[in-house]
C-alpha cells in the first residue's frame, strides 16, 4: 500500500511546484510590460472649473498617451511634434514639459538614434512663457536649404511678443542646437511666406528664405511732452545671411500715424488694459471691404471674448487670454472656444478716438501667410449715432408725411405704380402686384425705405436710397429773369442700395422715378 502512495505523493509536489512556477513568471512578465507613461497635462479653457473628480478623469485619460523621448521623473508633459529635425529620414519628436519648480516651458528635442532604436535628448531650451495657450510651436523650411526648422512663439510674462527659430547642425559627430532667429517685440512678429520654385519642390535647387517681419512701438522718438500722444511705427523685415547662419535686419520702416486729439487720446492710452479693452467693449465694422460683406468685431472684455461676424451672419467666438497694452494699442492672445488648437492673435492700434487698425496671425500648428481679410481699418458703430437730432428728427417726419399724404405714386410710363399707408405698401407693375410692409431709416446722409414683401418672391429690392427730384423754376431777381434748380417734392426717385451701419451704396438693380398723383 506504501508502494503505491509514493509515486502518487512525488506527482502532486511535481504538479504543485509546476504551477508555482508558471503563476510567478506570467505576474513577473505582466509587471515587466507595463510600460511607463509619460504624465500629460490638457490646457483647460479659462471659464471651465474643473472639479477634483473632473481632472482626476482627465488624468487617467491622459494616461493613455506616451512620449518616445524619455522623461525625467520631474518633468510632465505638455504637448508633443514630429519631425525630422536632423535631416536623417528618421522623425525625431520635439516635446515642450513643465519642470518642478521651474515656472517657465521647456523644449526638449529628441533626435532618433536608429543604431539604439530609441531618441537622445539635446540640450533643453528655456522659455520666459509660462501659460500654455499662449505658446506655439512648428517646423518648416524656413532657409529654404531643405532643412527643417524649429519655430516657437508665444508672449512673455513680461508681455512681450517673442519668436525664435533653431536648426540642428553636427558638430564633431555630436548634434548641437543654432539659433539662427531670435526676435521680441511689443507689437507682431510674422513670417512672411513667398512661392518657390518648380524645382525646389522637387528638391532640385534651393528656394528663396522667408523674411520675418517684426512691428514694433517707435519708443526712441516718443513726444517728451506726456499730453502728446506718439502714433509713430518701426516695421523692420529680417532676411536669412547664409554665410553668418543667422537672421540679420535688411530693412526698417518707420511708419508716422496721423495724430488724434491728444486730450481724447491720452484717457484711451493711460497706459492699463481695463481702459484700453473698454474703449475697445462694443461692436466694430471695417471700413474697406474687398467683396459684397460687411465685416464686424465685437468686443466683450467683461465675459473675455471677441466675436467675429462676416456678411454671411456666420461667427467665431475666441476667448480672450492674454492683453498687452502697447505704446499705441494693445495686442491680444485668443483661443478659438470651438477649436482649442486654433491661436489667434489681434495687433490692435489705434488711428482716431473712433477707429482702430487690426492685424490678425493665425496659428493652429503650422504658419499662416499674412494676408487675412479680417485685416484693416474698424471704426466704432455708436448706438447713440442712430438716434436723430430734433431738426433730423422733423426732417424726417416731413418726408414721410410726403410718401403717405399722395393717393399714388405713378411712373411716368404709368406701368409702374406704389401707394404707401401706415407701414403697409401696395406695388404694382402691369399684371403684377404686391403688398407688404417698410420701413423708412436714416443712414449717414441718405433716407432709405426697406421693403418686406408678404409674397416668397419680390419684384422690389430689398433696399432703395430716396431722394426728391429736381425742376427749374423762374424767379425774377433785381428786375431779371433768372433759372433756379430747386427740389420736386413731387418726385421721387428710388435708388437700389446696399447699407453698411454709416453708409450705403448703389447696387445692382431697377431705379424709379415716381411723380404724385
Amino acid at each position: 500500500m506504501k508502494t503505491k502512495l509514493i509515486p502518487v505523493l512525488f506527482i502532486i509536489v511535481a504538479v504543485s511546484i509546476a504551477a508555482a512556477f508558471f503563476f510567478t513568471k506570467n505576474f513577473n512578465s505582466q509587471q515587466e510590460n507595463t510600460p511607463t507613461r509619460a504624465k500629460i497635462v490638457t490646457p483647460k479653457s479659462t471659464k471651465q472649473e474643473g472639479t477634483s473628480e473632473e481632472l482626476l478623469t482627465a488624468e487617467n485619460s491622459a494616461e493613455t498617451f506616451e512620449t518616445f523621448v524619455p522623461l525625467l521623473p520631474n518633468e510632465t508633459l505638455i504637448s508633443t511634434l514630429t519631425i525630422d529635425f536632423n535631416n536623417d529620414t528618421f522623425d525625431d519628436e520635439v516635446i515642450v514639459v513643465r519642470k518642478s519648480g521651474f515656472p517657465y516651458l521647456l523644449i526638449i528635442p529628441g533626435l532618433y538614434n536608429s543604431e539604439t532604436n530609441s531618441y537622445d535628448r539635446l540640450s533643453e531650451i528655456e522659455t520666459k512663457i509660462s501659460r500654455t495657450r499662449t505658446f506655439s510651436y512648428t517646423s518648416m523650411d524656413i532657409t529654404g536649404e531643405h532643412k527643417n526648422a524649429l519655430i516657437c512663439q508665444g508672449i512673455e510674462d513680461d508681455g512681450n511678443y517673442v519668436m525664435k527659430i533653431y536648426q540642428c547642425q553636427t558638430k564633431k559627430g555630436k548634434p548641437e542646437l543654432l539659433t539662427i532667429g531670435d526676435f521680441s517685440s511689443d507689437g507682431t512678429i510674422f513670417i512672411q511666406q513667398t512661392e518657390r520654385s518648380e524645382y525646389y519642390e522637387m528638391s532640385l535647387s534651393k528656394g528663396e528664405s522667408f523674411s520675418v517681419w517684426v512691428y514694433k512701438s517707435d519708443k526712441e522718438n516718443e513726444p517728451a511732452d506726456s499730453n502728446t500722444t506718439n502714433l509713430n511705427q518701426i516695421q523692420q523685415e529680417y532676411k536669412y545671411n547664409s554665410a553668418t547662419q543667422k537672421y540679420e535686419l535688411a530693412k526698417e520702416i518707420k511708419v508716422a500715424a496721423k495724430r488724434v486729439a491728444s486730450k481724447e487720446l491720452s484717457k484711451i492710452l493711460d497706459g492699463t488694459v481695463e481702459t484700453f479693452a473698454n474703449f475697445l467693449n462694443g461692436l466694430w465694422y471695417k471700413t474697406s471691404n474687398s467683396d459684397s460683406s460687411v465685416r464686424y468685431l465685437y468686443f466683450d472684455y467683461p465675459n473675455k471674448e471677441v466675436i467675429l461676424i462676416d456678411g454671411t451672419q456666420s461667427q467665431e467666438v475666441y476667448e480672450w487670454e492674454v492683453s498687452k497694452v502697447r505704446h499705441n494699442g494693445i495686442y491680444l492672445t485668443t483661443v478659438n472656444s470651438s477649436i482649442m488648437t486654433l491661436h489667434r492673435e489681434f495687433d490692435i492700434t489705434l488711428t482716431n478716438i473712433d477707429e482702430i487698425k487690426l492685424t490678425i496671425r493665425d496659428y493652429i500648428n503650422l504658419l499662416i501667410k499674412e494676408n487675412n481679410a479680417w485685416d484693416g481699418q474698424y471704426k466704432k458703430l455708436s448706438l447713440q449715432s442712430s438716434f436723430s437730432t430734433d431738426s433730423e428728427q422733423k426732417k424726417e417726419n416731413e418726408f414721410i408725411t410726403d410718401l403717405k399724404n399722395a393717393q399714388r405714386w405713378i411712373t411716368n410710363d404709368e406701368l409702374v405704380s406704389i401707394a404707401f399707408k401706415d407701414y403697409t405698401y401696395s406695388f404694382s407693375n402691369m399684371d403684377l402686384s404686391e403688398e407688404g410692409i417698410y420701413s423708412f431709416m436714416k443712414i449717414g446722409d441718405y433716407n432709405v425705405l426697406q421693403f418686406r414683401s408678404n409674397s416668397a418672391n419680390s419684384f422690389l429690392q430689398q433696399n432703395y436710397a430716396l431722394s426728391y427730384g429736381t425742376k427749374t423754376i423762374t424767379e425774377t431777381v433785381k428786375r431779371k429773369k433768372i433759372e433756379k434748380i430747386v427740389q420736386d417734392k413731387d418726385t421721387l426717385i428710388f435708388t437700389p442700395v446696399r447699407i453698411t451701419p454709416t453708409d450705403c451704396f448703389a447696387t445692382e438693380g431697377a431705379s424709379f422715378t415716381f411723380t404724385r398723383q
